[in-house]
């Protein structure tokens, strides 16, 4: 029998639009944001409070390249069913005075099964797949009201 445990060390960084400015759902794709987060990801929405930062509610995800995604949450297709959903979402709390912020997970290289895993690994689909179920799990765990759900 083989056992594996994982011992994830990691963060959300907040997208930015512009340097030190954070990115806010409905605004567009910056040029920024395609230079400096243009690849994959596994990233959360955070639905806040703008008075105090408060996340009220989260979605997780992975993403190819987050540019795209982001611009797929902006303008959905008619046969995107999250993403039309999402964007009613988010529009409704936007409307309630909650702002909508995206970031993206950092962690430090951990090991699984043997082999170490980084950030570069991200572009494998499986290990975005892992690291965002493990997330949502984690999310789900602590309380969060994860629209994911």
């Amino acid at each position: 029998m083989t056992r594996t445990g994982i011992n994830l060390e990691y963060t959300w960084v907040t997208i930015e639009a512009e340097p030190g400015v954070a990115y806010k759902y409905p605004d567009p794709v910056s040029v920024h944001i395609r230079k400096t987060w243009g690849g994959a990801a596994v990233y959360r929405w955070v639905v806040a409070d703008p008075k105090d930062a408060q996340v009220t509610r989260v979605y997780i995800g992975e993403a190819e390249l987050l540019p795209r995604r982001i611009y797929h949450y902006l303008k959905p297709g008619p046969s995107q069913q999250t993403n039309l959903r999402l964007a009613e979402e988010f529009k409704g709390e936007i409307a309630h005075g909650r702002i909508v912020l995206l970031q993206v997970l950092s962690f430090q290289p951990f090991d699984l099964c043997g082999v170490t895993v980084t950030m570069a690994d991200l572009q494998k689909k499986a290990i975005r797949r892992l690291l965002e179920s493990m997330m949502i799990a984690s999310y789900l765990q602590s309380g969060y009201d994860l629209i994911n759900a």
